[in-house]
């Protein structure tokens, strides 16, 4: 007789340090998350249009695209785009996390959005990490949480 392997939560990291995502994976796998990722701004688009998720980790900084390079507001840029139904339907459930290798001000870049005319999403709810602040155990908390 076989038993099916259990169906944890989704996971999308859009991240483009590699190590980041080994240690993601090789933690949240423990917990039988199932884990996606990807390391640009577009294909994190792209895969939230297409899949259901119940964990975003976004990091701040990363290339929209391949060949473009890091973009300082992609993460929140993103995020506004999810706020606006412009990915589809998210779940209400879905929890999100903001990520930086480096100290940020979300103040000081929400308020360049907007001087920019870009959109800026609300940072209610959503919870902001530098990966400095052990992002790794704290997304593996998460996914005990959310089991």
């Amino acid at each position: 007789m076989t038993t099916a392997a259990p169906q944890g939560p989704r996971v999308l990291a859009i991240e483009d340090d590699i190590g980041t995502i080994e240690g993601l994976t090789s933690e949240l796998e423990l917990s039988y998350a199932r884990i996606a990722y990807t390391d640009t701004g577009s294909e994190g688009e792209s895969r939230i249009k297409s899949e259901a998720f119940d964990l975003l980790i976004v990091d701040m900084r990363l290339p929209w695209v391949k060949s473009e390079a890091v973009d300082e507001m992609a993460g929140l840029r993103l995020l506004a785009k999810l706020q606006r139904g412009e990915l589809g339907e998210l779940n209400k459930e879905t929890l999100c996390v903001l990520a930086s290798a480096q100290e940020f001000r979300v103040d000081i870049l929400l308020e360049r959005m907007s001087e920019n005319g870009m959109a800026v999403p609300n940072m209610d709810g959503v919870l902001r990490f530098q990966k400095g602040d052990e992002i790794i155990p704290f997304a593996a908390r998460l996914i005990e949480l959310l089991s």
